[in-house]
């Protein structure tokens, strides 16, 4: 069987993404507010003028990249989504937890700028329209749990987004903001976080 060749980018979409992975970098090196178009074109080589070829402002090149990097998420999430099917309710607990860590470790940058440049996005709903798919199958697979009495009665949605956020966020916290390496306090591995989180989930769910 012949290998799957990867379409052909045309010259104007490899300078669009050009420009959108340059953006990307200064965007973090820089900030939003500090970083200019003129910035921008200088390092991709271009004029003024050629880059508002391509993006009309500075805000629609910012949107374009939050854009770009959440679309690379995707395939994931439609991926591990399914995973949480005819699984025991701890089962399910873990996997939804490290399908999750797996989801942001894909692009740590994407979520840099998004933590960083969180003003800008206020209200945004591609965030968190990437792991709605994971988000809505968890919260399923939770109410199954309930229905067959196997879990005690809870708004499913609520747990499934606490229970992801806290996940994804320590994760965010330990490795972006560094979370755990300017205290005295030690350093909590991920993996020994989420088996507390796992464990004090299950508990809170379990039918006595």
């Amino acid at each position: 069987m012949a290998a799957t060749r990867e379409p052909q980018l045309t010259e104007g979409e490899r300078r669009r993404q050009e420009i959108l992975d340059v953006a990307r970098q200064l965007f973090l090196e820089h900030g939003y507010h500090a970083t200019t178009t003129r910035m921008i074109a200088r390092k991709t080589q271009m004029s003024d003028a050629l880059l508002y070829r391509y993006f009309q402002s500075k805000r629609d090149l910012f949107d374009a990249v939050i854009t770009d990097g959440l679309s690379h998420l995707q395939p994931y999430v439609q991926f591990g989504a399914p995973l949480l099917e005819g699984l025991q309710l701890r089962e399910t607990l873990e996997a939804a937890a490290y399908t999750a860590l797996e989801i942001a470790r894909r692009d740590t940058d994407i979520f840099r700028l998004i933590v960083a440049e969180s003003t800008l996005l206020e209200g945004d709903s591609r965030v968190t329209e990437v792991i709605d798919d994971l988000l809505n199958h968890f919260a399923a697979r939770i109410r199954d749990f309930v229905d067959a009495g196997e879990a005690r009665p809870c708004n499913a949605l609520i747990f499934a987004r606490q229970f992801l956020g806290g996940i994804v966020m320590f994760d965010l916290a330990s490795s972006l903001l560094g979370l755990g390496t300017k205290t005295d306090q030690p350093e909590i591995p991920v993996d020994a976080y989420v088996a507390e989180v796992v464990e004090a989930a299950e508990r809170s769910l379990r039918v006595d």
